[in-house]
């Protein structure tokens, strides 16, 4: 392939990566033949879940991903970029929280518990009753379950 047609190949890819953000909200988007070929032959990169988190992938929301041994939901559609990583763009992506995983102070509402989340605090195992929890067992006993 020449540098003209890989230049032009990647202008192109540009153009529907564009197009697939314009129907993120709420637009129609029909793709071309040839468009559609770009996107099968991986000109745009299409997560799969649970795949490893990859610079220039598409992700839609509610897709996870792994990134430094985490797993993280993605909560808004985009194109991943060099300088928005998992785990420093609570924007983008949620870490998931594994079941009976010990309890870790939230920093914010992006990472805090969501009522049914089970931690395991000091030894003993707790559901959190309430969404937005941000306290611990001890400090807001009412926002915790022992279980």
């Amino acid at each position: 392939m020449s540098l003209l047609d890989l230049a032009l190949k990647y202008k192109q890819a540009n153009d529907i990566q564009r197009k697939m953000v314009i129907d993120q909200h709420g637009g129609i988007v029909n793709l071309t033949p040839e468009e559609i070929s770009l996107v099968a032959e991986g000109a745009i990169a299409q997560a799969q879940d649970g795949m490893d988190w990859l610079v220039g992938t598409w992700y839609n929301v509610g897709q996870t991903l792994k990134y430094n041994g985490k797993i993280y939901k993605v909560i808004q559609s985009h194109m991943a970029q060099a300088t928005w990583i998992p785990d420093a763009v609570p924007a983008l992506y949620q870490e998931e929280k594994p079941i009976g995983s010990p309890w870790k102070q939230p920093v914010g509402s992006q990472d805090s518990y969501k009522s049914g989340d089970i931690v395991i605090y000091n030894g003993n195992t707790y559901k959190s009753l309430i969404d937005n929890n941000v306290w611990s067992p001890d400090a807001y006993p009412q926002g915790w379950q022992k279980i």
